[in-house]
């Protein structure tokens, strides 16, 4: 299946209190380090950016690993969330058969979780799949082509778990406990340190 990844990574981090997508990870920048951990070999991968995005992109483009990654510069992104979503999914190809929706800044999610959601995906072709974490499914999700149309009618900040929950029958959830780590401020950053994270049981690699 021609599936792409599409990260979303086009917010200003207002709660962050500076570029939340440079602040450091296991020593690099939280982008790269969420981009390291993309499950390879699938069709095409996009990095939708917004706010910083000069910045965070030369960031990427430094980095010889991540020549395969596209950016996408969002030009509504303070729209919010869905309309940084939309405008990635108009620049899919029209041969894409499914899209794997992910955030910068679940950063306990590894290589391994995204692999276990596109097997899922692959036993159940035509169904949702998505994360199942805090009692709700969340992305990291997967889309079939016969949903895109449901994800360009998002308005605001609706991202892909508005859908999740309004059609969840349709919805295979994986159990995903560490997609509810992600950063929002500064404390965040701190308390999933990989110090922190090590004592919490956390694994980081």
């Amino acid at each position: 299946m021609k599936t792409a990844v599409v990260m979303l990574a086009a917010g200003a981090s207002r709660r962050f209190g500076g570029i939340k997508q440079l602040a450091m990870i296991d020593g690099r920048p939280m982008i790269c380090h969420a981009l390291a951990q993309l499950p390879p070999n699938q069709a095409r991968y996009y990095l939708v950016l917004g706010a910083n995005s000069q910045t965070i992109a030369e960031v990427v483009a430094s980095n010889p690993d991540f020549r395969h990654i596209q950016p996408l510069i969002a030009p509504d992104w303070q729209q919010g969330l869905a309309h940084s979503l939309k405008f990635a999914i108009r620049q899919l190809g029209s041969d894409t058969e499914r899209v794997l929706i992910c955030l910068a800044d679940q950063v306990a999610l590894r290589t391994h979780d995204y692999e276990a959601l596109l097997a899922l995906s692959d036993s159940h072709p035509g169904r949702i799949v998505a994360a199942y974490y805090q009692h709700n499914p969340g992305v990291p999700a997967i889309f079939c082509k016969a949903e895109f149309a449901l994800l360009m009618q998002l308005k605001g900040d609706r991202g892909a778990k508005a859908l999740l929950n309004q059609f969840a029958d349709k919805v295979i959830q994986y159990d995903l406990p560490l997609a509810a780590i992600d950063i929002d401020t500064q404390q965040d950053l701190i308390d999933n340190s990989p110090a922190e994270s090590n004592r919490q049981g956390i694994k980081n690699d």
